[in-house]
């Protein structure tokens, strides 16, 4: 599978489009309420292949702040979901898997889909930072009591 270059993602659309040619859905959920913890962010259905994008527009400026401050990212907080969760299609139906160096494979690096779907995030839209961060610091600072953004 060729991959797109970061300069061929150069917004929201783009990237969509690109998913949808590979054939899997793309479905933006609106949600009118302020999130708790766990907050749902997406998620990814084998049948039909579809991605889920949960989008809350009463904390939509601040998890792009937080995108652009823990990721790097500076496009809106939910391609760095629709990049995640597209990596679970890709490996789940054998058509790409990201490579794993000798290091990886030796000391465990990568070793679950979710960190093989971060690095392939972080590839493939450049961000400066891991893309898990922005996950970690958006669920800590929902959670009622957390002080630590570590």
């Amino acid at each position: 599978m060729n991959l797109p270059y970061d300069g061929d993602l150069v917004n929201p659309d783009s990237l969509i489009e690109w998913i949808e040619e590979s054939g899997v859905g793309v479905e933006f959920h609106q949600n009118e309420q302020f999130p708790r913890s766990p907050v749902l962010l997406s998620e990814y259905r084998v049948e039909p292949p579809t991605i889920h994008i949960y989008r809350y527009p009463l904390i939509e400026d601040r998890m792009n702040l937080i995108c652009q401050q823990q990721a790097g990212y500076f496009g809106p907080w939910y391609c760095l979901h629709l990049a995640f969760r597209f990596y679970f299609h890709l490996e789940l139906s054998g058509e790409y898997e990201i490579e794993r160096s000798w290091r990886d494979r030796l000391f465990g690096g990568l070793a679950s889909l979710d960190e093989r779907a971060y690095a392939f995030t972080q590839n493939l839209l450049s961000t400066r930072y891991n893309p898990a961060r922005f996950d970690v610091y958006l669920e800590r600072s929902l959670t009622p009591g957390a002080t630590s953004f570590r």
